[in-house]
């Protein structure tokens, strides 16, 4: 899913990551996303789902601010903040995977 954004984002068609329709595929997206990871780590995955789509929009909405205001501050393009996004948020997301193997549960044998 993140290639095909960073692929997606690059396009001239694509719209602006505010609008209804893209926060709301980001917020499913990141919905599935929580679900899983709660799921994996035997939690709810009510809560998963909740948690990872409120995540999804607020990020969206903190990283376009962000963006435009290290590309005024760092007079530099757009463009190369959002590499520098992208490559955060890649990092971000695999160490999210890595924190999301099940817990190992250790077995106890009683002696009698």
């Amino acid at each position: 899913m993140a290639v095909g954004e960073l692929l997606a984002e690059r396009m001239p068609f694509v719209p602006n990551r505010s609008e209804s329709t893209v926060l709301l595929a980001r917020a499913v997206s990141g919905g599935a996303a929580g679900a899983a990871m709660f799921k994996a780590r035997r939690r709810s995955v009510l809560v998963g789902a909740l948690v990872g789509a409120a995540a999804a929009v607020g990020a969206s909405y903190g990283a376009y601010y962000l963006r435009k205001k290290a590309a005024r501050y760092f007079n530099v393009s757009d463009r190369m903040v959002a590499l520098v996004e992208d490559g955060l948020a890649l990092s971000a997301g695999l160490i999210a995977v890595a924190m999301t193997k099940p817990e190992k549960h250790i077995a106890t044998h009683e002696h009698e």
